[in-house]
């Protein structure tokens, strides 16, 4: 070859180089990968016959770190209304429920962990193991508590010690096949990613938390927010949707919807229009978040369409919501379902009266928190008076816990009943209160929330 073709093609190979540098610096940082293969169903559409089970807030906390002395007895006065005690015992009935109904999937929309203990995530990705087992894909997602959690602590003996936190990159670690190993896109900037479990189904799991890449001395931040390059990516996740004729169903933590008219900052992602835009744009109708731990189903008309978003109830309180999604041509039902922890300990021949009644108990746990929490709120209110607190709070107790429960007020207290009522005549009295604001709010939603059909 001549020195002046070698020069040529020396100068050709650079020109290509540059030419190919610059190409890759302008393609999205966050790559879409078209040929993938989910490792389950996405051979195949979704039929009328598959149900998907959401749940949220398990909030697991390791039983190493803990046992039944002063430091976790002084826990359980601010567990806000949680059950700690029986944990293992409503882990082992959703796997004897999920053996007997055999849902395909099973979604989990953060707060994994009590309060982001690394022990924690490992011993609760052996239950989940133990669901895939049985044929339930398992996806999760990070939750406000979940990762670089000062918080993170034991309470053993009366000792309250910091322990590991979880962080970020064991969270995708711990729960690898939980998601992430199935995953069709990673955001490269969050632990957001999404899975086609379906070949007509795009499950969009966006990481909406608040967070550090290392061990933190700061309580966990309750607001969540999309930072600029999930949201491209997002949208370029979206656009394939739609290319592709999916049904987008995108989970997250925080609500895309403001749920109470009061008691939503925080819960509520920030600058959540800006999302409902977004989706609007792509034609996404439903959106399952978790975070408030108040079983509640909310809806909005942006332009010409209807958005909803569910939020599945707290796993840990009350009835334990489980959230059963069909979807079929023309709509997508949710049905909330309560976990059969009574069920599951009769059948074991457990002897344990709380575990035997388990409903009265889990309710009981939620009214007496609310009593508490209540007090706190006149006190803070300064207007805490002794002889009239009790009838007040227990009056509000009950309205926030059929409101957590997903039920309609009218349903169990009948408007005259309301009206007379002791508590609420001395509530009315404080007319600046924001408890009674709240209330108020509640009575005139009036709103059951245990299920909805959305048109496709």
């Amino acid at each position: 070859m001549s020195k002046r073709k070698k020069w040529a093609l020396m100068v050709g190979l650079a020109i290509a180089g540059i030419i190919f540098f610059v190409i890759k610096s302008c393609l999205p940082t966050n790559q879409v990968i078209d040929d993938f293969e989910e490792k389950r169903f996405c051979t195949r559409k979704i039929s009328e016959q598959d149900r998907i089970w959401v749940i949220s807030d398990i909030h697991y906390l390791s039983d190493s770190l803990f046992n039944q002395e002063q430091a976790f007895q002084s826990l359980l006065r601010q567990a806000d209304g949680k059950d700690i005690h029986y944990q293992k015992q409503r882990l082992e009935s959703l796997i004897w429920q999920i053996q007997e109904k055999r849902p395909q999937l099973l979604i989990i929309s953060g707060d994994l962990t009590f309060n982001g203990e690394r022990q924690s995530a490992i011993d609760l990705s052996e239950y989940l193991r133990r669901i895939e087992a049985l044929g339930t894909q398992v996806y999760v997602i990070p939750g406000n508590h979940d990762i670089s959690n000062g918080w993170s602590a034991s309470y053993l003996g009366n000792q309250t010690k910091p322990v590991p936190q979880l962080l970020p990159e064991e969270f995708a670690e711990i729960f690898h096949n939980m998601g992430y190993s199935e995953a069709c896109f990673k955001d490269k900037f969050s632990l957001s990613y999404a899975v086609r479990p379906f070949k007509d189904v795009l499950l969009v799991m966006i990481d909406t938390n608040h967070y550090t890449d290392k061990e933190s001395r700061r309580e966990p931040e309750i607001q969540g927010s999309v930072g600029p390059k999930t949201y491209e990516w997002l949208e370029e996740v979206l656009a394939y949707g739609e290319r592709n004729q999916l049904l987008v169903i995108p989970v997250l933590h925080h609500n895309t919807l403001k749920h109470h008219p009061v008691y939503f900052q925080g819960f509520v992602l920030n600058q959540e229009e800006k999302m409902q835009q977004l989706l609007a744009r792509y034609h996404v109708k439903l959106t399952l978040s978790g975070h408030s731990h108040a079983q509640n189903i909310a809806s909005k008309t942006i332009g010409d369409q209807k958005m909803w978003d569910i939020v599945t109830g707290c796993f840990a309180s009350l009835s334990n919501s489980i959230g059963e999604i069909q979807i079929t041509q023309k709509e997508i039902n949710y049905q909330r379902q309560e976990l059969m922890v009574e069920e599951w300990a009769e059948e074991r021949s457990e002897k344990e009266e709380e575990l035997i009644n388990y409903r009265e108990y889990s309710q009981s746990l939620f009214f007496k928190d609310r009593i508490n929490m209540a007090y706190e709120e006149f006190y803070d209110e300064k207007w805490f008076d002794g002889e009239t607190a009790y009838t007040i709070a227990n009056f509000v107790s009950r309205v926030y816990t059929l409101y957590f429960d997903g039920k309609a007020i009218s349903d169990e207290i009948s408007q005259e009943e309301t009206e007379s009522e002791p508590g609420y005549q001395l509530l009315k009295m404080q007319t600046n209160s924001r408890v009674l604001e709240a209330i108020e709010a509640i009575l005139e939603m009036d709103q059951e929330s245990q299920e909805v059909s959305v048109l496709r």
